[in-house]
């Protein structure tokens, strides 16, 4: 009894058994490849900022207002372009449907 006992508790002590090799292997490529990228990101930022002159900064902030500007205009510009192809569809689909009843109308006679 006590050896199928023993048995029983090295069965059930194998399905507690976790091997978490695997699983701290993926999490380590993770995080190797987020430092990677980290990395990179951080000598694009130096290089960039190394390349930024103060005055094209400070030319750029000047220019806010009229790049708002500019931006409104492109929404307004979007908005009106996707009007037009709505407008386009329905008149496509109407003509569609006109041909088709011409066809039909016309073949039958």
């Amino acid at each position: 009894m006590e050896n199928e006992a023993e048995k029983l508790t090295k069965d059930y002590s194998n399905y507690l058994v976790v091997n978490v090799s695997d699983d701290l292997k993926s999490v380590g490529e993770a995080i190797d490849d987020t430092l990677t990228r980290l990395d990179e990101f951080s000598g694009l930022v130096d290089v960039i900022s190394c390349h930024v002159n103060p005055e094209t900064s400070v030319d750029i902030l000047s220019r806010k207002e009229e790049l708002f500007a500019l931006f409104q205009r492109v929404r307004k510009l979007e908005f009106a372009v996707a009007q037009v192809r709505q407008t386009v569809d329905a008149f496509d689909h109407l003509v569609a449907t006109a041909e088709t009843e011409l066809n039909a109308t016309t073949e039958g006679k």
